[in-house]
């Protein structure tokens, strides 16, 4: 407690307590016996000297010097208030979006196969060389992160008091898609940028980039108490213009295998 008194290590004192033996409510003096000045530490640290570790400060039991730590229930519990939670709903939306340019710029450089192997590059951790390895190699490190927060964000939106159910099925999506992406990944590069695989870990981007937006929303209404319905006239529209945009995505990717962008300089198999 802060009203406990300070503790004193030294030699042993008129009392007869020795280091290892001091009690945490005796009160010491500032100087030891034989007038040589004492190390005087703050009774909150509840430090002592051991026989074992003579001249090494430890602190209490349970406690820790200088450095404070927040448990996880804790931090969870922070994340999911409506407030804390849709800003989280936006980095995961951003990690999402961007993860998308990456992607491009492996593929307009012609870097999707500079680390041949997955996980790793070239048999390593790290790559050795830079150019082509090193930007797929980010790409790799980059699509961690986003995995990591996306499950994250699923994991709290789950235990967001009041959310309903967009919130909970949204997040499961994004991040169900970023986990598929991972053994997807190691198939468009074991495969050799097959287009099939190379336009499949698109277009399950774009439905995790679908899902985190729709998240994002449904986190906001959330925090600002407003409730959503069906209704018929635009309900239908929206899902028109879904289903196109959709089309325009597919018969994209499919284009794009058919053309001079496959991701790689020695990719000759085409749609």
């Amino acid at each position: 407690a802060d009203d406990d008194p300070p503790l004193v290590v030294g030699a042993p004192d008129a009392e007869g307590h020795r280091d290892g033996d001091r009690h945490h409510g005796d009160r010491q003096p500032d100087r030891r016996p034989d007038g040589v000045p004492a190390l005087v530490l703050p009774g909150r640290l509840g430090g002592v000297v051991g026989r074992r570790h003579r001249g090494s400060v430890t602190p209490a039991p349970g406690r820790t010097a200088g450095l404070r730590c927040v448990p996880m229930p804790a931090l969870l519990a922070r994340l999911r208030t409506p407030e804390a939670f849709f800003r989280l709903t936006l980095v995961a939306l951003a990690l999402l979006w961007v993860i998308v340019p990456s992607g491009a710029v492996v593929r307009l450089t012609a870097s999707g196969l500079g680390c041949p192997d997955w996980p790793l590059c070239d048999g390593g951790v790290v790559p050795e060389a830079a150019g082509h390895a090193a930007i797929e190699y980010a790409n790799r490190l980059l699509s961690g992160v986003v995995g990591a927060v996306a499950i994250a964000t699923w994991l709290v939106g789950r235990g967001v008091p009041g959310a309903g159910p967009a919130v909970r099925r949204s997040g499961a999506v994004i991040a169900l898609a970023t986990v598929i992406q991972m053994p997807l990944g190691a198939v468009t590069v074991l495969s050799g940028l097959h287009p099939m695989a190379v336009g499949s870990h698109f277009l399950v981007s774009m439905v995790a980039l679908a899902a985190g937006t729709v998240l994002a929303i449904a986190a906001r209404d959330h925090r600002d108490g407003r409730a959503r319905d069906w209704r018929p006239r635009r309900g239908v529209m929206a899902v028109l213009v879904a289903l196109a945009g959709g089309a325009v995505l597919a018969t994209g990717a499919v284009v794009t295998a058919a053309g001079p962008h496959s991701g790689g300089d020695d990719v000759t198999e085409r749609f």
